[in-house]
């Protein structure tokens, strides 16, 4: 179970010590709203042309409208307003009542689709209440008709008496889908059960012995294990909501198919403080030239301080495994690695900004790093060691070239064509010091003195992830003819493959932020869905 939920293990390692639960508060502790289908008829025609199916969806699209009735809507259904789904979560959890909330536009309409095109055949009960036995559904199903609703729920009628809470669905909501769980409203007793299943599986995998897992891997696991239980009791008492949407070309995400996750604390918690904290964090800077960027990847994230201390003796026999295990030809020049690396890992600290944008020259790409370091410099030594050792006809070092704002510039120098190709040049450009290690892999040779100069960034993010998706598909595509594949994007972007189309029109990024709330969020081009469906297409046809 632990495995299958990275988010709540990413959220455990935020705060590492229990708190005393609360007692939930009334109100569903699950909510769903669904678009009206007025605006989910927008979004099947924008999935259609995204997947390349434009004149199917837009036929369905049309024999759906053709079937609305201005007044009595979709065989009674309100074409206009949103669907909803709400869940009170008991102490039982199995009576726990489930409500189906339909927008209704006719009544009778309505009875008249349950008794027609469903073959069903409602039984009315006291009030206004009814009882419909579905085929394949072995509870009883139950549904009230309200002026403007139908609720529907199964196994026990009295789940339909209250009235469904108008705030969640009258909200102003672009998203199609919105799905909410409410922390604070689940039952003490609940949250209770909930982290003693959790608590079952860690220990089971704590004491579960893996096949050729070495010591040291064992007690990494355990560590894991161990700080991750804390943080997800804090995540059950001390949460306040999660909220998960879904955009398919809404006004908000116009052309994208886009995934929002959030996450509140309760306010004044100390797990509201962690992600308050989170809130632009400052980070090593990493300057690009004014290029193309075809891959972008930022990381600003670290453990709990005492998680830490306990971490840190960890990466210390890890490293001494790795070099005990190597070859014996290996173990010293393995050694030198670990020394140098040691002290930025055992930080528990990891900043991080790489990139690839398109090069100075046609064709060509650059490549550039930034990584925060403790001891840096110990990664410099290492590097003239190895120089030593390095063949003159192979590679080439100048080190010390120069110092820009206490960082030490060097040169690589390595006889390739595979990345003169590539690169558009044959030198890699390092800048190192105690709190930074810089690389520069790129035509012009000033990329890397912009990077030393630059003042650290004052809002970085947890974590950005941009990628050119559909460009570097189609720049690794082997299967299909190139002309073929220039075509395809040609006829989706309206550029040739390798020029910019534009508002990052083919790309597909992730971003996770602090502050209010742990917020993530995925983002898909509709353009780049529909040239990775084109490409799937056209490798069928050859088969």
């Amino acid at each position: 179970m632990l495995r299958r939920s990275p988010w709540l293990l990413a959220l455990a390692l935020l705060a590492p010590y229990p708190a005393v639960a609360d007692e939930g508060k009334s109100g569903p502790a699950i909510e769903v709203r669904v678009a009206s289908v007025n605006e989910l008829l927008v979004a099947a025609k924008f999935l259609g042309e995204s997947l390349n199916q434009g004149e199917a969806a837009k036929q369905g699209v049309e024999f759906l409208k053709s079937q609305i009735d201005a007044a009595k809507g979709l065989d009674g259904i309100d074409p206009k307003r949103p669907w909803g789904l709400t869940a009170t979560v008991t102490p039982n959890v199995i009576d726990s009542p489930v409500v189906l909330i339909i927008p209704l536009a006719d009544r009778d309409s309505f009875l008249g689709l349950m008794k027609g095109k469903l073959n069903l055949d409602p039984k009315k009960l006291a009030g206004d209440v009814y009882e419909v036995k579905v085929p394949n559904v072995p509870v009883p199903v139950f549904f009230r008709c309200t002026k403007d609703t139908v609720l529907v729920t199964v196994m026990n009628a009295k789940s339909l008496d209250a009235e469904p809470s108008a705030a969640f669905l009258s909200a102003k909501e672009t998203s199609q889908i919105v799905a909410r769980l409410h922390y604070d409203r689940l039952p003490a007793d609940v949250k209770k059960v909930v982290f003693a299943q959790w608590e079952l599986q860690a220990n089971d995998g704590m004491r579960r012995v893996r096949p050729n897992e070495t010591p040291t891997e064992t007690k990494l696991r355990q560590w894991l294990l161990e700080q991750t239980l804390p943080g997800i009791q804090r995540v059950m008492n001390d949460g306040a909501t999660l909220t998960v949407a879904l955009d398919l070309d809404t006004p908000d995400a116009k052309g994208d198919v886009r995934l929002d996750a959030r996450f509140t604390a309760r306010p004044g918690t100390s797990l509201a403080k962690t992600i308050r904290a989170l809130e632009g964090r400052p980070g090593v800077a990493l300057p690009l030239p004014d290029a193309r960027k075809l891959f972008t990847l930022d990381a600003k994230i670290g453990l709990p301080d005492d998680a830490k201390k306990s971490f840190a003796p960890l990466v210390d026999a890890l490293l001494a495994e790795a070099v005990k295990g190597a070859q014996k030809d290996q173990q010293i020049p393995l050694q030198l690695v670990t020394d140098a690396l040691k002290p930025t890992l055992q930080s528990g600290e990891l900043d991080l900004h790489l990139a690839v944008t398109a090069g100075p020259k046609p064709g060509t790409v650059a490549a550039f790093g930034a990584l925060a370091t403790v001891k840096g410099t110990e990664v410099e030594k290492l590097a003239k060691f190895v120089a030593g050792f390095a063949p003159a006809d192979a590679a080439k070092f100048a080190f010390d070239t120069k110092t820009v704002d206490g960082v030490k510039l060097h040169d690589v120098t390595i006889k390739s064509r595979e990345m003169s190709a590539l690169l558009g040049t044959q030198t890699v450009r390092l800048g190192t010091s105690d709190g930074r290690f810089l690389f520069a892999l790129e035509g012009t040779g000033k990329a890397l003195e912009a990077m030393a100069t630059a003042a650290p960034t004052a809002g970085a993010a947890v974590y950005t992830n941009d990628i050119a998706l559909a460009a570097l598909i189609a720049a690794v595509e082997k299967e299909l003819p190139a002309e073929t594949v220039r075509t395809l994007y040609k006829d989706t972007f309206g550029t040739d493959l390798g020029t910019d189309p534009g508002a990052g029109a083919d790309n597909f990024s992730l971003r996770v932020t602090g502050g209010d709330a742990l917020h993530a969020r995925l983002v898909l081009r509709g353009k780049s869905l529909k040239f990775l469906t084109a490409l799937d297409a056209e490798k069928k046809k050859d088969k």
